[in-house]
């Protein structure tokens, strides 16, 4: 304590804000080991507010998001201690003002006119480097058995050379959410938040009902290795494919007892005070590795997913809803107008893999658009899906489905993408750089129907790629997938998707009820509900499986933003 006090005193007389900042941190975490709370939380607030003076000192996206985790450490430290004291909505405000800060900088900046530039990486404005080195570039390569096994999967590697990553500036520094505002958000939605903050000794759990009160805050104890090694093991046991009989049982059993153990770990706690009506939307704001759970597949006691119980939506943060929500309204009134790109493979990417289904799933996807207004979708597939034609046409557009391969890229997210056509010298490849150079867009809803769409580098500030560059874009609601998408499947309910949209349920709930008929479909076994497109049987009824559905078929898509 002594020596963090000395050091305190020099850093104030130097003016280090790095050295302020550790000094503060290391304070607060020594007086609440001896008990001093009240001495604790004056040295994390204090830390707390350093780190947002020294934020405000970057214009870079990818500095504000490195500082952020960098500096996470005073936030979950005094988030921690305020719960023990059972101050649960001043938890909750400390949380919140320490993740997705930069997203809702460049949301704010979108917002207000200031779109973001990119610039190469900081060697070259620091002048550590003179010549500016050759930008990175993707090479994608087939995934082997990709497309023999119709899984819409490929491996991204970087070229060889020198490499720059690019980044985004946005010189805005959108104010922090306070109390009033995130109660406010909360109400507009209309939708319960399940809110988490990871520590490595503790997993603490919100909920929020739609009135904005928090009903309910939990503190599990739980060691943050274990945990993400449960994630692992359960993200394996859902994607791996087995190699017989025996294999897909075991497989089976030890998918079920880890979606069992995340269940009772995530969900559990505050199980009691989740709506009963599953109508509901339950909107989950994640942390760290809790990006990679698949929430809408994990089971309780009685074996029933949690989708069956709510509709899911997701958000890196409450204070997202500020812009998000804004966009909404904006759009509300538009006419519901269909872009589709699909299975954009020619003879240059062709080693991707051809997706046949999703071919067909546009051609599905606008048959169901057209039977409210002919004059309402517009497809492109193959040589003509080319990222020229989406820049012109996307502005245009009030829903857009992009049926493809996926390119994530955690080490340089920048470069993550969606694949389409090559043509000239463009390698057809729609990077996150791309799309926040776009136009504003007017979309609704932009469904990404490719692999792993809603991974990317895992930060204080969210998932750092496509779906966060397409909502600063001007979307206020992404459809991501969270791993390899079966090539049939995806098909099969997006066509379920669409119809629901359509008939006028909300975004959550129309993916909750495709999710449901496609689990209903694979247990029971009927091959016709492909080609009876007047199934209309309820899901939620019957018997369930002693072995359920793979949610590696039905439970990889999520929405990313506002849910309704």
């Amino acid at each position: 304590k002594d020596a963090y006090e000395g050091a305190r005193v020099i850093a104030s007389r130097i003016g280090n804000i790095e050295s302020q900042w550790d000094c503060a941190t290391g304070l607060g975490k020594v007086y609440a080991k001896l008990g001093e709370t009240e001495k604790a939380e004056e040295s994390l607030k204090q830390a707390v507010s350093l780190a947002d003076k020294e934020r405000r000192q970057f214009s870079r996206d990818s500095f504000k998001t490195a500082q952020l985790s960098l500096r996470e450490d005073c936030f979950l430290e005094l988030v921690e201690l305020l719960f023990k004291d059972k101050r649960y909505e001043e938890a909750l405000t400390v949380a919140e003002c320490g993740r997705a800060r930069a997203f809702l900088d460049m949301l704010e900046g979108r917002s207000t006119g200031a779109a973001p530039r990119l610039v190469s990486n900081s060697l070259i404005e620091s002048g550590r480097i003179e010549k500016k080195p050759e930008a990175r570039t993707l090479v994608a390569m087939a995934d082997t058995g990709a497309a023999a096994t119709g899984f819409r999967s490929v491996k991204v590697r970087p070229k060889s050379g020198t490499t720059v990553s690019p980044s985004a500036i946005s010189p805005v520094n959108a104010k922090a959410p306070d109390l009033n505002e995130l109660q406010a958000l909360v109400k507009r939605s209309g939708s319960y938040v399940l809110e988490y903050i990871a520590t490595p000794r503790k997993v603490m759990i919100w909920l929020v009902d739609p009135s904005g009160k928090v009903v309910a805050g939990k503190s599990v104890d739980c060691d943050l290795e274990e945990l993400k090694n449960l994630i692992r093991e359960t993200h394996k046991s859902i994607v791996t494919a087995p190699d017989g009989m025996e294999a897909l049982h075991a497989l089976s059993e030890n998918r079920s007892k880890s979606l069992r153990k995340l269940y009772d770990l995530l969900i559990g706690p505050v199980e009691s005070a989740l709506p009963a009506d599953p109508e509901q939307v339950v909107t989950v704001v994640p942390y760290g590795p809790l990006y990679l759970v698949p929430f809408a597949a994990l089971l309780d006691s009685g074996n029933s997913y949690l989708v069956e119980k709510h509709a899911l939506a997701y958000l890196p943060s409450i204070a997202v809803l500020r812009a998000t929500g804004d966009m909404k309204q904006r759009l509300a009134g538009l006419e519901d107008k269909l872009l589709a790109f699909g299975n954009p493979i020619t003879e240059r990417n062709k080693f991707i893999g051809k997706l046949p289904y999703a071919e067909k799933e546009v051609a599905k996807v606008a048959s169901i658009f057209n039977q409210v207004n002919k004059e309402a979708t517009h497809i492109e597939v193959g040589e003509a899906a080319t990222k020229r034609k989406f820049a012109e046409l996307a502005p245009g557009y009030s829903y857009i489905h992009l049926a493809t391969h996926g390119l994530i890229d955690s080490d340089s997210p920048m470069d993550s993408s969606v694949v389409l056509a090559p043509e000239g010298d463009d390698d057809g490849l729609l990077t996150v750089k791309d799309i926040l150079e776009l136009p504003a867009l007017k979309a609704k809803l932009i469904v990404l129907s490719a692999c792993q769409t809603g991974k990317g580098k895992v930060t204080g500030d969210g998932v750092i790629g496509l779906s966060r560059a397409f909502i600063i874009a001007g979307t206020p609601s992404v459809m991501v997938s969270q791993w390899n998408v079966d090539d049939v499947m995806t098909e099969f309910q997006m066509a379920l998707l669409y119809k629901e949209l359509l008939s006028g349920q909300k975004k959550a709930r129309a993916l909750r009820v495709a999710q449901l008929k496609t689990i209903n479909f694979m247990e029971k076994g009927l091959a016709s509900s492909f080609a009876d497109e007047s199934e209309d049987d309820d899901a939620e009824t019957g018997k369930k499986a002693k072995e359920r559905a793979n949610p590696r078929y039905w439970a990889a898509f999520q929405v990313i933003g506002e849910a309704d």
